[in-house]
């Protein structure tokens, strides 16, 4: 069978894309289909017969996104509607987050927007938009660089793995360049698990090549010692930096900072459809996503472990 390309696609609706896909092969391979079969195959998937039509559409034109998409938006992130924001205000809010440095917060960037947009004479956008602006600029690596320097830290991924026989939220360690937030290395984790071996590896090599301090959250300072310029700090400071330096996320994974409303994996799957993903699978889409968040700041991929293999 050839690979299915499910770039596009959210890693949580992957699993469900391919039962699409599947299920059009099947219908595409019947000579010369009838209602009836057309019928099946629908039900099959559960939903009517002219929504699978329109799936069979879209897997003919390539697309494997409009496919996972087709029928529910349930599980995707929506974007703030664009709708009603002057083009004048749009260029003046983007002029500003540029000018920006990456460790700038997120007040800095509301005050600098507000400034900008004064002084063009122009309606300032509201905060919300402000920060949906700047994870924008910040995806396409356009934003302002930071100051020289390497920042471990942690993160919840936003998606669940099958664990024994549940399900759990991984952690995720990162080593990644406060200066143009490239990614030099991660690892999905169990919560509270010490990073392995090959994440320190790579991160002790890259930290030796690069300027400015090394900044280490608490959960990771077994390594320290190996590590130029270091500075220890709690795991809230070393995850809020984090934030800074990566945004809302690695390209279309996302991530939270700080301990999660609720802890139930369960809460993680936002359609019927959605369903959590192997060790292997996650890491494949680190591996994905973290390879597109480094290609739009000019860097190679990171060094991603593979979780897979590792437990």
């Amino acid at each position: 069978m050839l690979e299915i390309d499910l770039s596009g696609v959210a890693p949580l609706r992957r699993a469900e894309t391919r039962r699409r896909i599947q299920t059009i092969r099947d219908y595409l391979n019947i000579t010369n289909p009838s209602s009836a079969d057309r019928d099946l195959a629908a039900n099959n998937l559960g939903i009517g017969s002219q929504q699978f039509m329109n799936l069979v559409r879209a897997w003919r034109q390539g697309s494997a996104a409009a496919i996972a998409k087709a029928g529910s938006q349930a599980g995707v992130a929506r974007a703030p509607r664009r709708k009603g924001l002057p083009p004048s205000t749009r260029q003046a809010a983007e002029d500003a987050l540029r000018a920006l440095p990456a460790s700038a917060s997120h007040k800095e960037a509301i005050a600098a927007v507000r400034a900008m947009c004064d002084e063009r004479g122009t309606r300032p956008p509201s905060d919300s938009m402000i920060s949906y602006l700047r994870l924008a600029i910040r995806r396409s690596g356009a934003a302002g660089r930071g100051d020289p320097g390497l920042v471990i830290g942690r993160a919840i991924v936003n998606f669940p793995v099958f664990e024994n026989d549940g399900m759990i939220i991984p952690e995720i360690v990162i080593s990644a360049s406060s200066e143009d937030g490239r990614i030099i290395s991660a690892a999905l984790l169990r919560p509270g698990e010490p990073a392995p071996g090959d994440f320190e590896k790579a991160t002790i090599e890259t930290s030796s090549m690069m300027d400015g301090p090394v900044t280490v959250g608490a959960d990771d300072t077994a390594f320290s010692t190996s590590l130029p310029r270091v500075k220890i700090v709690s795991r809230f400071l070393a995850s809020r930096q984090l934030a800074k330096t990566l945004g809302r996320g690695i390209d279309g994974i996302r991530l939270s900072y700080g301990p999660l409303a609720s802890t139930d994996p369960t809460r993680t799957l936002r359609a019927d459809v959605d369903q959590p993903l192997s060790w292997r699978e996650a890491t494949n889409a680190l591996v994905a996503a973290s390879t597109v968040h480094n290609a739009v700041r000019g860097a190679p991929p990171p060094h991603i472990v593979d979780a897979g293999s590792a437990l």
